[in-house]
Formats: structure tokens, C-alpha cells, sequence
């Protein structure tokens, strides 16, 4: 090796080592830390495999500060119905500034269990904390307080604004909720084509309501669109495909 070159391996050689003792001085401090396809991995097994050795991994990751492990584990619970759990893990979560956990807190309290009555005023306090982050779901639960008077007053202008938010980032009952407003006018001015467009953007979705609805006007018409025998008999046949894979409830 001549000299001019050695100098230069000896920098690299340094350059490597300090970066192989970082890499290890960082896993040192975070002994626990799971890579996002591991915990993807363990929430599977120890969901639905009942798998207590991924619980167990899952939860000593949570415990020892990461925030992506404490989510997984607190949705494990909610799967369990062991609501109490959950919310311990959910609110050490959304302390980390995790807009799920906020959103998962919201619909824990919306929907309410044996352990966890139903309180509207906490779901609609974690949904706008989620929503503040921009959670898509958590606007559409806000959609649904506002259209319904959930612990609030009916606030139809408010519910097609979180409707609207929810359905630009393709939520497809958001996108239902906003074709029903255009269609009966509940809290907007009413436009048949644009109820048209998000019943077309729910149903491309497979949200099975929006197919029916697509069918009905289709069949009858309406005051902007024509009846149309061939696209009535479409949509019935794709009802019942839906059915079999219908969009998930957020």
C-alpha cells in the first residue's frame, strides 16, 4: 500500500469503527426497540394466534418507552374487550403525540363497553385532539357527532365539514355521508351530481350502501339524472360482491 493511500484508509477505518459504536451504544439504550415490521408481526400472532411469547415482546418494547409498541398492545386489548387496558396504553401513547392512540381513545368512549360506558364528550375531546394531526378517521367520527348531536348539539354545516375532510382522504362512509348531505341538503345546499360523484367514489370503494344507492337512482332518476336501466341492473349485480368485500367501518 503506498503511502499517500494509507493515511486514507486509516481515516475510513476510523470513520467505520465510530460508526459501528454508535450503531451499538444506540441499541444499547433501546434494548427493547422493535422495527415496525416485528411489531406489525407480533400484533398478528398475539391477536389472533394468541401467541404469549409476541404479548410478552410486544409489551416489554411498550414498556420501555416506544411508542409504536405501547399502540399495538392497547390494540390487542381492544380486541380482547379489555377496554381499561387499552386506555392505559392509549394515553401513554397519545402523550408521545401518537394521533391513533386519539383516535383509537375516541372511538373506545363513542362506542362504550361493559367496562368503558359509552361518553361522548370524551370521544369527541380524542377525535379533535386526533383531528388536529389530521386523523381522517377521527373527522369522520366528528361527522358523525356533529350530524347526530352526540353529547353536543346537531351542527349539520359542521358535520359535512368533517365529512368532507374525511373523504378527501378516502374514507368511503365519510364519502356516503357527504353524498346523503348533497342529496337531502343537510348542512349544504343540495346537488344532486355532486351526491352523485361521492356515491360513485364510495361505491368504487365497495361500500355496499353507496352501490345501493347508486342502483335506486339509477333506476328511478332524478331530477338531474336520468333513469338508466342498464346501469341499475350493473349496480344490483355488484351489490352482492360488496357484500362478500365490503369497505371496512373506520
Amino acid at each position: 500500500m503506498t503511502t499517500s493511500i494509507r493515511p486514507l484508509y486509516r481515516y475510513m477505518l476510523l470513520i467505520l469503527s465510530g460508526a459501528c459504536i454508535c450503531w451499538m451504544l444506540w441499541h444499547i439504550d433501546r434494548p427493547n426497540s422493535l422495527h415496525p415490521a416485528e411489531i406489525d408481526q407480533l400484533l398478528m400472532q398475539a391477536t389472533f394466534a394468541q401467541d404469549l411469547k409476541s404479548l410478552t415482546v410486544l409489551k416489554r418494547a411498550a414498556e420501555a418507552g416506544q411508542v409504536e409498541a405501547q399502540l399495538a398492545l392497547a390494540k390487542i386489548y381492544v380486541f380482547k374487550q379489555q377496554s381499561q387496558q387499552a386506555i392505559l396504553w392509549l394515553m401513554q401513547a397519545e402523550e408521545q403525540g401518537n394521533h391513533e392512540a386519539a383516535t383509537v381513545l375516541g372511538k373506545l368512549y363513542f362506542q362504550g363497553d361493559a367496562k368503558t360506558p359509552q361518553n361522548y364528550r370524551a370521544a369527541k375531546h380524542w377525535f379533535e385532539q386526533a383531528q388536529l394531526q389530521h386523523d381522517p378517521v377521527a373527522a369522520y367520527y366528528l361527522g358523525l357527532i356533529y350530524k347526530n348531536g352526540y353529547g353536543t348539539k346537531i351542527q349539520h354545516k359542521q358535520a359535512v365539514h368533517y365529512f368532507q375532510l374525511a373523504a378527501q382522504d378516502q374514507i368511503p362512509s365519510a364519502m356516503y355521508m357527504l353524498a346523503n348531505a348533497y342529496q337531502f341538503g343537510d348542512g349544504v345546499n343540495v346537488d344532486l351530481r355532486q351526491a352523485l360523484f361521492w356515491y360513485k367514489a364510495a361505491a368504487d370503494l365497495e361500500l355496499p350502501e353507496a352501490i345501493q344507492e347508486l342502483a335506486q337512482i339509477y333506476r328511478y332518476g332524478n331530477a338531474e339524472i336520468q333513469a338508466d336501466t342498464i346501469a341499475y341492473q350493473k349496480h344490483v349485480l355488484e351489490i352482492g360482491h360488496s357484500l362478500k368485500h365490503p369497505a371496512l367501518v373506520p
